[in-house]
């Protein structure tokens, strides 16, 4: 299974795709990860999650196949002018693989995303585009911060100002004159002045208009009049839509002719029409000259909100929302952002009056929901304006909205020091400190809750730690709370409050507890608990898989921290950021004891025998036994009844429970619980015993359940035996692989019977290699098939074996007629014989006789000369063997071929001379070679030649004649092979019994040459000679 899991992490390599829907699909726990217990685990876990793509990741980092993505960015910080619209921001990702990048940007910039994903990086590169379109002038930076679940990146961009023409520069500042002006920072003469100094001698038409808007409002006549008629010759309405506007206004202001401000009007409304820029202008000038909103604020209120809906902002307009509410503090109706935004800009210049600032406190005292920027205008004014009105104002609005903020706890306590009287305010008090520090609380709060019973559970466990923490200070007030600290802290503990609080104060007082009955009861619900501290802020939930436990607990992370019941080492830790996705590996925690478990454990545990966290740790601890006492047995059946145990736990505690039963036999139990036993969740050291005590129990059909699954290599052959005689006998001779491998192991432990044998033979499994004991042990016990003979005899033939045994086999299926394939076994056999040289029995030669009598041999040269090798060395021939045997050999001579094998019989059978003639020549090589003999007598005599004769398993055989005084040199060459053989030839001369042949004088003579009595031996010779009949083969004579 290993291979096969490293064989799909390469493949998520290639194709993280293909790898999802396999990872993804209904086999892949079964297929890659069977032997993997804890990777099992963690698939199961992850499998909470609900991005797919993230639950593969963190799969594949936790096997080790890949390293998390990672990410860098070019820059910390860009300068970006003012007047740039957009900024493109590189990403880079350092590696393969996916994740989720969150991404914020603020103020008032836009991105054209909130989330990016690997996905979408080319080239492992993504190009970031911040929209700068709506950053304000009072923008001095923005920022872009990128976040994944391990990486956090924050870029600050930095606006700087463009560089402006001499013109820019100055019309901004005449802008801020005029609001100064207007926010009463100055007088008419000083705001005149100011502007003539700015603008000095600059010529232009707006420096012109602005020059004639100067003498307007200054009151000089004279100068307005000349202004006025020198604009009229320049045609300012020429010069486009806004210095048109402008004109008109200011001799609508001049005139002040209704016709006049009339036209003006209607000429403004176009103009802000065409032009959308130009609006917050374009209104302002309205609400002095349009009859229809300047003698009405709420008109121009409610304009002004249309504008700013539309994202317009414009100071002179923030300055005339702010002259309104002055005017009419009640159009302030509701907090919202518009309401915001201007009281933001009146505090900043100081224009507001007290009644407007009023008028927002008491709109905001009847807001349900504040946002941050409305309590801080809150704030704000009471920083103004330190007065006890808007205190209680800020500390009604935090009692009202409900928002307990650290930040907001000095007003709290400045109200409580002050004495105020407001429902609630002590609670908000105690709400509002921070948890973690345990700060001297205002003599008033701890008298106010020595009587009252308003705090939640949480609270009380804060007050209670507190006081405890601060004891000396706190003196004789101590005595109002230490029974009400006693009760409290046995109720925590029965409800399992886990704070920290809580938990300072459990370690104050649980050791006064266990000599509690109601104490000892209680402590289950918290002397498990360890503290999780979560290094990694973005994961927002803790979940923890026991092996012991069948769900999963889910623990919410509060700064970091989680209080988790952990019942021992075997336990999982996975976490979810705030997407829910999971995360695994590279996440950094730690877990912290709090007190002293086993010490309360072994206390307690008397006194909750039931108590389900009790059992859950009993259970770790069962995991690891090997057995069971009788106390532990009464335990353990408890624990099979607790239905939060994990099957995997119960399977464990099952198995012990099963040997307890078994050693104690008390076998009405035992099968009760057998009854509860799935073999998919067996251990595996436990497979073999389980399977042995359903066979003791007689629950064959179980027992061959769990054999079928996990084998039965190490069950005991005698309980073997037992199952499979109880199969063989449902089976009834039907064929089942399984059946057989069973008798096969039974007959190899030597145990087998007639009927193991019987079916073992009938259905023997393929890559059997004991057939030749099988057929033995067969054989002794009386049982035999012809079908399994067959196979074994035709195993011989065709895998060329050359065991003894099969020549019994082979005799055997004789003796009991078996007629199937003689011709090649025994054609097999006689190879054996003849050319291997094995020795067979005389049974074989005797059926070997009957088979040529009745078959012949014109098809084989084996088989008769197998019988011929074997009757030469007998002694005695019966008449019909001798016949036999002259006809072999008169068959083998007619078709050329001698061996020097006949003259063995000489003794026995009349043989043909020549056999006493013939030099025999043999070659060993390979088979179905064309094998051609060379005889030369002399280096220039001919060569004689013939083709060689195989006999079998490449044993070819030659003959030639040769006087005595010839020394041929004998060697053979291959059909395709121009070498000559030499070494593997072998040749056996003519023999003794050739004496008194003419062809044995010529030899004699020959050998002789040299001596006188070659002469009489050549007269004797030409005597004999014509004594003998002519013939054309002297050498034939008999």
């Amino acid at each position: 299974m290993k291979e096969n899991l490293s064989l799909f992490l390469e493949a998520a390599k290639l194709n993280i795709q293909e790898a999802k829907r396999i990872f993804f699909g209904e086999n892949f726990k079964k297929f890659y990860l069977q032997e993997e217990t804890e990777l099992r685990n963690i698939y199961d876990q992850l499998m909470m999650g609900k991005n797919r793509n993230q639950i593969l990741e963190e799969f594949l980092i936790c096997t080790g196949a890949k390293e998390r993505v990672s990410f860098e960015i070019e820059k910390e910080e860009y300068q970006v002018s003012r007047d740039q619209e957009y900024l493109q921001i590189p990403i880079h990702q350092k590696n393969w693989g996916y994740e989720e990048m969150d991404v914020r940007v603020y103020p008032h910039l836009k991105t054209e995303a909130s989330l990016i994903t690997t996905e979408q990086f080319q080239d492992m590169t993504y190009e970031l585009c911040v929209d700068l379109r709506n950053a304000s002038e009072e923008m001095t930076e923005g920022i872009v911060e990128l976040d994944t679940a391990f990486e956090h990146f924050k870029i600050i961009i930095r606006f700087y100002e463009a560089e402006e023409e001499q013109s820019q520069r100055m019309w901004k500042k005449v802008q801020q004159i005029y609001l100064d002006f207007r926010c009463g920072k100055c007088s008419v003469e000083e705001y005149c002045q100011r502007t003539c100094d700015c603008i000095g001698e600059e010529c232009g038409i707006l420096e012109d208009l602005l020059r004639l808007q100067l003498a307007i409002i200054g009151k000089r006549e004279e100068e307005a009049r000349n202004r006025m008629e020198q604009m009229n010759e320049n045609r300012p309405w020429e010069e486009g839509e806004m210095i048109e506007s402008y004109y008109y206004y200011l001799k609508a202001l001049y005139e002040k002719n209704p016709l006049t401000t009339k036209s003006a009007v209607k000429i403004i409304r176009d103009n802000a029409k065409r032009v959308q820029e130009d609006r917050a202008y374009c209104l302002w000038m309205l609400m002095y000259l349009d009859e229809e909103i300047v003698f009405s604020n709420k008109k121009q209120l409610e304009e002004i909100k249309k504008l700013y809906q539309e994202g317009i902002i414009a100071p002179i307009l923030q300055y005339e929302t702010a002259s309104i509410w002055n005017r009419n503090p009640l159009f302030i109706k509701e907090v919202n952002g518009f309401t915001v935004e201007h009281m933001k800009f009146g505090l900043k210049y100081k224009i507001l009056t007290k009644e407007v600032l009023d008028q927002y406190v008491r709109v905001i005292r009847r807001t349900d929901r504040l946002a941050g920027e409305a309590f801080w205008i809150l704030e704000e004014i009471y920083r103004n304006y330190p007065e006890e009105e808007y205190l209680e104002s800020i500390c009604r609005t935090i009692l009202r909205t409900g928002q307990w903020k650290r930040e907001y706890h000095v007003y709290l306590k400045e109200a409580v020091q002050r004495s105020m009287k407001m429902l609630g305010l002590f609670e908000a008090y105690i709400r509002t400190l921070d948890p973690e520090e345990y700060e001297q609380l205002e003599p008033a709060v701890l008298h106010y809750f020595s009587y009252s019973n308003s705090l939640s559970t949480e609270e009380k466990a804060y007050l209670y730690a507190n006081i405890h923490a601060n004891r000396k200070e706190y003196g004789e007030i101590l005595n109002n709370y230490t029974q009400k600290i006693n009760v409290f802290v046995l109720k925590a503990i029965e409800q399992g409050l886990m704070t920290n609080p809580a938990v300072y104060l459990y370690q104050q007082y649980l050791p006064d507890l266990m000599g509690s009955e109601a104490g000892l009861i209680a402590f289950p619900n918290i002397i498990f608990k360890k503290k999780l501290i979560c290094h990694n802020k973005k994961m927002k939930t803790a979940v923890i898989k026991h092996m012991e436990k069948s769900q999963s607990d889910f623990y919410e992370l509060k700064d970091g921290i989680a209080y988790c019941d952990i019942y021992s080492d075997q336990f999982m830790v996975m976490f979810l950021d705030e997407k829910e996705d999971p995360h695994i590996a590279e996440v950094f925690w730690e877990m912290e004891a709090l007190w002293k478990e086993q010490l309360y454990f072994d206390k307690c545990r008397t006194k909750n025998t039931f108590h389900e966290k009790v059992l859950l740790a009993e259970a770790a601890q069962y995991v690891k036994k090997t057995q069971l006492s009788d106390e532990e047995a009464k335990t353990a059946q408890r624990l099979m009844d607790l239905q939060i145990l994990s099957d995997d736990a119960k399977e464990m505690i099952l198995e012990l429970l099963l040997n307890y039963y078994y050693e104690n036999h008390n076998y009405e139990k035992l099968e009760e619980y057998l009854g509860q036993v799935r073999w998919e969740k067996l251990q595996e050291k436990n497979r073999a015993s389980v399977i042995e005590y359903f066979i003791s129990q007689e629950m064959y059909e179980e027992a061959l359940k769990g054999m079928e699954r996990y084998g039965f290599d190490v069950i005991r052959i005698q309980l073997l035996e037992k199952v499979v005689r109880y199969l063989l006998k449902h089976l009834q001779g039907r064929k089942s692989m399984f059946a057989a491998k069973m008798c096969e192991a039974v007959f190899l432990q030597g145990e087998a019977g007639k009927e193991i044998l019987t079916y073992l033979q009938l259905h023997i499994p393929p890559e059997a290699d004991y057939l030749d004991q099988l057929w033995q042990q067969g054989i002794e016990q009386g049982v035999y098939d012809a079908g399994f003979t067959d196979h074994l005899l035709a195993q011989f033939l065709k895998e060329d074996a050359k065991e003894e045994y099969y020549i019994e086999i082979f005799l055997e299926s004789l003796r009991r007629g078996n007629q199937n394939g003689l011709d090649l076994l025994f054609e097999r056999f006689c190879q054996w014989h003849y050319l291997d040289g094995k020795k067979l029995p005389e049974e074989f030669f005797d059926y070997l006789t009957r088979f040529l009598d009745e078959k012949g041999w014109d098809n084989s040269l084996l088989k008769p000369l197998s019988w011929l090798k074997y009757q030469v060395e007998r002694e005695q021939l019966s008449d019909r063997e001798q016949m036999l045997a002259s006809q072999i050999i008169g068959w083998f001579m007619e078709r050329d071929i001698y061996l020097e094998l006949f003259v063995g019989f000489q003794d026995r059978i009349p043989i043909p001379k020549i056999l006493f003639c013939i030099s025999f020549v043999s070659y060993q090589g390979l088979s179905g070679q064309k094998v051609m003999m060379h005889c030369q007598e002399e280096k220039e005599a001919m060569i004689k030649e013939e083709m060689m004769t195989e006999l079998g398993d490449g044993r070819y055989v030659g003959w030639f004649l040769s006087f005595l005084d010839e020394h041929p040199d004998v060697y053979v060459t291959i059909q395709g092979d121009d070498r000559k053989y030499r070494k593997s030839v072998k040749v056996a001369y003519p023999a003794e019994e050739n004496m008194g042949l003419k062809y044995h004088k010529i030899n004699e003579m020959l050998a002789n040459v040299h001596s006188s009595q070659v002469y009489d031996m050549i007269e004797q010779y030409g005597e004999m000679e014509y004594m003998m009949e002519r013939s054309l083969q002297p050498w034939m004579e008999e």
